[in-house]
């Protein structure tokens, strides 16, 4: 018969479901890109629960949840940094004043941040969790830095990696020193 809703059948060849291949590993844009075999929706979200931090946030999942979301971010920022830049030096020499944003601080609001950890949170626990990402110096929390938007109420991050790579380091020394467990 005829096949209606999920899945597409653009998305895969029913053929390769016999056999399918787990081992397609690539690069796109610098970062390490596995392929499944099952054909997962096009730049569909990922919250991604690292063992790690959990441990650096107390037992906190939201809180973990929360510091891979703004890596992932941050990562996107130092990669568009460069470019950005160059648009600036481009703009100058012809005169025009820079307009490309070169910094890191990546803004996101509560629905996006929601959104983010794929609706496993409400926006009181997010804060909460912001809170001590906050408090560990993880992260800082800011207004629009762009001085003409003032008005803009959405909340600027900026991720400190030296200081979540120093805890992990930490974290690791403290690992390294337990015993193993006996099973």
């Amino acid at each position: 018969g005829e096949r209606h809703g999920w899945p597409p059948h653009e998305l895969f060849d029913p053929a390769a479901l016999a056999a399918p291949s787990f081992v397609s590993v690539g690069l796109r844009k610098g970062f390490l890109v596995k392929q499944s075999c099952i054909p997962h929706l096009p730049n569909e979200r990922i919250a991604l629960l690292r063992s790690s931090y959990v441990s650096l946030c107390d037992g906190q999942h939201c809180a973990a949840l929360l510091l891979n979301f703004l890596e992932y971010w941050h990562n996107i920022r130092l990669e568009q940094a460069p470019k950005a830049t160059e648009q600036n030096r481009v703009a100058e020499i012809h005169g025009d004043p820079p307009s490309h944003d070169t910094s890191l601080y990546q803004f996101h609001n509560e629905e996006d941040l929601q959104a983010g950890l794929c609706g496993l949170y409400g926006k009181d626990t997010i804060r909460g969790a912001l809170s001590l990402l906050v408090s560990k110096g993880f992260v800082s929390i800011h207004k629009n830095p762009n001085p003409r938007y003032a008005f803009d109420s959405t909340k600027h991050f900026l991720l400190y990696p030296a200081t979540v790579s120093a805890a992990l380091g930490a974290l690791k020394i403290v690992n390294d020193h337990r015993k193993p467990a006996n099973d």
